[in-house]
């Protein structure tokens, strides 16, 4: 049982990026269910009180520091609470392997969207909103970053606790 909702948490999460991806902005609900599904999972696994607290507390710090990041327009609100709502599932103990995943997604996403944005962009893809959206917004969509450090960090979820 537990298989399954990581892999639906995977799913939530891969939606919020494909929304990222194509209008910079991920909805509200992809936080609040990878937030709500980390609990089933938890009482599944038998975690304790303590331990809930100490993920839920993970998500708290990292949210508190997006909060910081976005007061300063270095991320969107979108991806601080859907980092904030993955970062629950890692705990304090996953959480520098979940970064750090996040990070290097990002760092190739970013040079993916440079060398994207310097090329001509082919006629055939101007025609298609998101991807002239894409091209012309100097933004990065970073939810897809995020999703990326999940799957990446993915065997994670299943050899600790959650």
């Amino acid at each position: 049982m537990t298989d399954i909702l990581v892999c639906i948490f995977l799913l939530i999460l891969l939606t919020g990026s494909i929304y990222d991806l194509k209008s910079f902005e991920i909805p509200n609900y992809v936080a609040l269910f990878a937030t709500c599904l980390f609990f089933p999972v938890a009482l599944s696994e038998h975690m304790s009180l303590p331990e809930i607290l100490l993920h839920i507390s993970a998500g708290g710090v990292v949210l508190l520091a997006g909060f910081v990041l976005y007061s300063f327009n270095f991320i969107g609100a979108g991806d601080v609470k859907m980092l904030a709502a993955s970062s629950i599932w890692f705990g304090f103990a996953e959480l520098p392997i979940f970064l750090c995943a996040v990070a290097i997604g990002g760092g190739f996403l970013a040079l993916l969207l440079i060398i994207f944005r310097r090329v001509t962009l082919p006629t055939a893809w101007a025609r298609v909103g998101w991807i002239q959206n894409l091209y012309k917004e100097r933004g990065i969509p970073y939810g897809v970053a995020i999703s990326a450090g999940a799957i990446l960090s993915y065997p994670q979820l299943f050899s600790s606790q959650v």
